[in-house]
Parts: structure tokens; C-alpha cells; sequence
């Protein structure tokens, strides 16, 4: 085999493994239901269900988090806004983990 043939071979191989990763990956893509649902408060609950499964009613708790503020610093209050910020995001990351188990 010349090396010409040899790298066709393994560029057509490539590309083929690319084709069945990608098919599996949008398959299961294409199999998932997300829901989100919105309270009057404003907090959002994230559903992720495969297609085939039942959803007849959602249960949700609140939990309310204390957050200890530092003294806010003298040149002004971005850090703080920023700690607010990390905050908010780390209670939604917490939430949609919690709705794909």
C-alpha cells in the first residue's frame, strides 16, 4: 500500500468515526424534552426528560440562602455586585443539576 493509499484510508476512517459520533450525539439530542418553568417569583425550574417519559405534575421546594456580605470596600460596590452575581449563578447551576439527576 503506498503511502498516498495509506492516508486516504485513514482520512476516510477519520471521517467516518466523525459521522457516527455526530449521528449518536444528535440522536440523543433529538430524544430530550426540557422543560422550563417559571414561577410567580421569578425562580425557574429546568426539566430534562427523555422523550419517552411521563411528566404529570413537578414538585418544587425553596430553599432561601443566607449570604454573609464583607464590608463593602472603599472605592465602591462592584465587588460586591460581582460576589452577588457569583452567587445568582451558582444557585441556578445548583438548580439545573439537581433537575438532571
Amino acid at each position: 500500500m503506498t503511502q498516498s493509499t495509506s492516508t486516504l484510508l485513514s482520512i476516510l476512517f477519520g471521517l467516518g468515526v466523525f459521522a457516527v459520533v455526530v449521528a449518536v450525539g444528535w440522536r440523543s439530542v433529538q430524544n430530550r424534552r426540557i422543560l422550563r418553568l417559571a414561577g410567580a417569583n421569578g425562580q425557574e425550574t429546568i426539566i430534562v426528560a427523555g422523550e419517552g417519559d411521563k411528566i404529570s405534575s413537578v414538585e418544587t421546594s425553596t430553599e432561601t440562602v443566607a449570604v454573609e456580605r464583607a464590608a463593602e470596600p472603599v472605592s465602591g460596590a462592584q465587588p460586591a455586585l460581582d460576589a452577588d452575581a457569583a452567587v445568582a449563578g451558582q444557585e441556578r447551576l445548583a438548580r439545573v443539576v439537581s433537575a438532571t439527576k
